[in-house]
């Protein structure tokens, strides 16, 4: 079957065909290890993408809760704005209307002298000037006012004396 050169050459192809099939054996498993080593690392990398895809979500969430915090917190300030936006004007009101009226009382001061009202009442401020019967007059409806329709325990503490 063989004859003279043609066994050596054969002989070769098979050395070869067994070292090329042992060098393929050898890359096989070596590829089996590194396939097992990626699977082992794509593992740990959806291990770890898990771990952050909870963590985000637990981010969301705080964020989510704190974001809601915030609009009631906004809400609420902007709700006490406009309370002290009117409370001022109501304020604003007061200090008019008592200059209104301390200008009315100046002006009838002036031009009525000699009235009862101008009295002295035989009271005294705390500096020592008298205090007109209109003085008592005016204290008398403060207290009243503060005490019977405001609900205030001692109006006579915040009038100035």
């Amino acid at each position: 079957m063989f004859e003279g050169n043609n066994s050596g050459i054969y002989l070769g192809g098979m050395i070869r065909n067994y070292h090329v099939s042992e060098a393929n054996r050898r890359a096989a498993v070596r590829a089996q290890a590194n396939l097992a080593e990626w699977r082992d690392y794509a593992a740990e990398l959806e291990g770890k993408l898990g771990w952050q895809e909870n963590e985000t979500k637990k981010a969301n969430s705080e964020i989510a809760k704190a974001n809601t915090m915030i609009a009631e917190r906004d809400a609420r300030i902007a709700a006490l704005e406009a309370e002290v936006a009117r409370l001022s004007r109501v304020a604003q009101n007061s200090q008019m209307e008592a200059e209104g009226r301390l200008a009315q009382f100046d002006a009838f001061a002036a031009q009525h002298p000699d009235s009862p009202l101008m009295a002295d009442s035989g009271k005294r401020f705390k500096s020592g000037k008298i205090k007109t019967k209109a003085r008592l007059i005016y204290e008398a409806a403060f207290d009243a006012h503060g005490q019977n329709k405001l609900g205030i325990s001692n109006p006579a503490d915040r009038r100035v004396d």
